[in-house]
């Protein structure tokens, strides 16, 4: 498009140190070759963290979550919380932060285990955690040797079926440009 530059830069998930300087180079070297308002636009799961963890020239606009809305929008855990507290019907949904509470959880198999955080900082990278579909003892253990405890998991039933989501922009007026998705489970 005549309207849009892509520009490349390191990937967080191999260094966010050069990532977020390339990213700054980026910004500047824009702001220099057309002077007034410009908008950044995260695509990712990985491009949201970065861009909640710098803070943007005044001439920027985040196309998307920033502060406190980006630590929501990347942590599940908080997602449910909230859902819950505004009384969505949420699926029976547990937070683990260690072995033993994995293992004496009350929900029954079939479990889906995966990351509570979207994003998670290890030694410099940024990084994803797995998503285990577990059916007995056997595969929670395997989980438990991959995770080594790195960080908070979410437990809930592996449930079948559709599931949907609602979705908006949120402005001081309230929330506009709703959209939607239905999720199949098989």
């Amino acid at each position: 498009s005549r309207y849009v530059t892509v520009y490349e830069i390191s990937a967080p998930e191999d260094n966010i140190s050069s990532a977020s300087k390339d990213l700054r180079k980026v910004l500047d070297l824009c702001a220099r070759a057309a002077p007034g308002n410009h908008v950044f636009l995260p695509l990712d799961d990985n491009a949201l963290w970065l861009c909640s963890e710098m803070l943007f020239p005044d001439d920027w606009v985040v196309a998307g979550a920033s502060g406190s809305c980006a630590h929501l929008a990347l942590d599940k855990w908080k997602q449910i919380e909230l859902a819950r507290a505004s009384g969505f019907r949420v699926p029976e949904s547990l937070l683990s932060r260690s072995g033993e509470s994995l293992r004496e959880r009350s929900i029954r198999y079939p479990i889906i285990i995966r990351p509570s955080r979207a994003v998670v900082v290890v030694e410099g990278k940024v990084c994803r955690g797995g998503n285990w579909i577990c059916s007995g003892e056997a595969a929670v253990q395997g989980v438990m040797s991959m995770w080594e405890e790195k960080g908070p998991l979410l437990v809930q039933a592996y449930m079948h079926g559709t599931g949907e989501g609602v979705f908006g922009i949120a402005t001081e007026n309230g929330v506009i440009a709703w959209s939607s998705h239905r999720r199949v489970r098989m």
